[in-house]
């Protein structure tokens, strides 16, 4: 990195992979989390020649203007996008030495590009990688470093003459898993990241795990050029589910999302045994037998089920198909006293509790029993703990409407009137029914006929 008079900052490098152009915005990437952005490439020269474009194999220098410029050090990665980040720990694929005796878990000095790193290195489904032999790795570094999966990289000794270099080899995952079993997951997944860009994007879907990947760490991950159509490949052939959302798109291991449908199905399955009167599983409740990690895959999770087929969704209930609301004959005759107690009442109907202590049954039951008469269409909820024959309230609308037509506004006392002196108890419930499915419309102490009705 030099400053030239009259251009500014220049940096030299080899461009390793894709295309730098003229007026590109780039980021510069060093140790620290935060990348130097939105530097602008002014002009490009490689082998001495102006170019507009630079391409990946090419020694070029690049001209770069915009804020902190002067922070900009040998070692740092020039990179456009933002699908690039700098890491503590790295997954690699090296090649021990033949004079080197072995490679255990050790610390070392890793190169890679034109910056160092001291590395603890971390021998992956073995204890050690004897001379002249292949293995993977785990290397954690002790200050970030920008890298990328298919970089090289150097393992050195410092201080030993001759056997300073003792392995070679290349990034396969610049990104693992990190915490508790991290390394015991990324030696699982060691062949898959060595195969082809399909393995690679699969078995980092399967590190992520519930927290999946996004294009950009796809990017990062396998060259660019098959990032864009591998994930698709992958998800029509059912080995990856796809979560849009409004940022972004996130994918996510299919085996994981099985997993958690299997324990939504089994779920629902208990739902409709303990109450065979349910409509089955209300999707709010999803959330709550999820582990912790994949609450936020709630959606998703309800969204495949029904799309495989494997449950039905109606309104906010899930139910796997041909179960839901069983009705045995003790049932029917409960729902027969219920509709002859709400008969005999007509506009002034039984509470739901009133039901229950009339019919000796307990609450809960009431609930589902009049939860089934609603999906049935024989009963309409009107306010807390009220309902209503439908017949009985398509007979009170025809009136009202017949009413306001005629005399254009009523009060709440001739609404009561109509309705056979029906008390307060019952009136304001049914005005507000009446509001909110646009028969009526409240203006100030009077109800007029809804524009859409008149």
């Amino acid at each position: 990195v030099f400053i030239k008079e009259g251009f500014g900052t220049v940096c030299t490098g080899t461009t390793l992979r894709g295309t730098l152009n003229v007026g590109d915005l780039t980021h510069v990437f060093g140790d620290g989390d935060t990348p130097i952005s939105n530097l602008k490439v002014r002009g490009l020269h490689v082998l001495g020649e102006k170019r507009e474009q630079a391409l990946a194999g090419m020694r070029t220098a690049v001209n770069l203007t915009g804020k902190q410029t002067e922070n900009i050090k040998k070692g740092m990665v020039i990179a456009t996008g933002l699908s690039f980040a700098p890491s503590n720990n790295v997954v690699a694929w090296v090649s021990v030495l033949n004079h080197i005796d072995k490679l255990g878990q050790e610390i070392l000095t890793a190169h890679l590009g034109t910056t160092e790193r001291e590395a603890k290195v971390i021998p992956l489904n073995c204890e050690q990688i004897v001379g002249g032999s292949d293995g993977g790795v785990f290397l954690r570094f002790n200050r970030p470093m920008a890298v990328f999966t298919g970089q090289r990289l150097v393992l050195r000794r410092p201080g030993q003459h001759g056997q300073a270099t003792i392995a070679g080899g290349e990034i396969l995952d610049p990104m693992p898993p990190v915490g508790k079993g991290a390394v015991s997951l990324a030696a699982s997944q060691l062949l898959n990241l060595k195969g082809s860009s399909k393995e690679r994007v699969l078995a980092l879907a399967k590190e992520s795990r519930a927290k999946g990947i996004t294009y950009n760490e796809i990017v990062w991950r396998v060259p660019p050029e098959e990032a864009k159509r591998t994930p698709w490949v992958l998800a029509k052939k059912s080995k990856l589910v796809l979560l849009k959302q409004a940022d972004e798109e996130r994918w996510y291991d299919a085996e994981l999302i099985d997993g958690l449908i299997k324990k939504l199905l089994d779920r629902v399955k208990q739902v409709h045994k303990e109450n065979p009167l349910t409509e089955g599983l209300n999707e709010a409740e999803v959330i709550s037998f999820l582990p912790p990690p994949e609450r936020h895959l709630a959606e998703l999770v309800i969204e495949q089920a029904v799309k495989q087929k494997k449950l039905i969704k109606t309104g906010f209930f899930l139910a796997l198909f041909g179960q839901g609301i069983i009705l045995d004959e003790k049932a029917k005759k409960e729902i027969e006293q219920i509709d002859k107690l709400l008969t005999q009442g007509g506009f002034m109907p039984l509470t739901d509790v009133e039901l229950s202590k009339n019919l000796n049954v307990e609450q809960k039951r009431i609930y589902q029993l009049l939860g089934v008469m609603r999906k049935n269409g024989t009963l309409v909820r009107v306010g807390e703990g009220i309902h209503y024959k439908k017949d009985t309230i398509d007979k009170l609308q025809k009136q009202i409407i017949a009413t306001l037509t005629k005399n254009s506004e009523i009060t709440a006392s001739q609404f009561k009137e109509i309705a056979g002196g029906i008390t307060r108890k019952w009136a304001i419930p049914l005005l507000e029914h009446f509001d909110q499915n646009r028969i009526t419309i409240r203006v100030g102490n009077i109800r007029r006929l809804h524009p859409s009705k008149r």
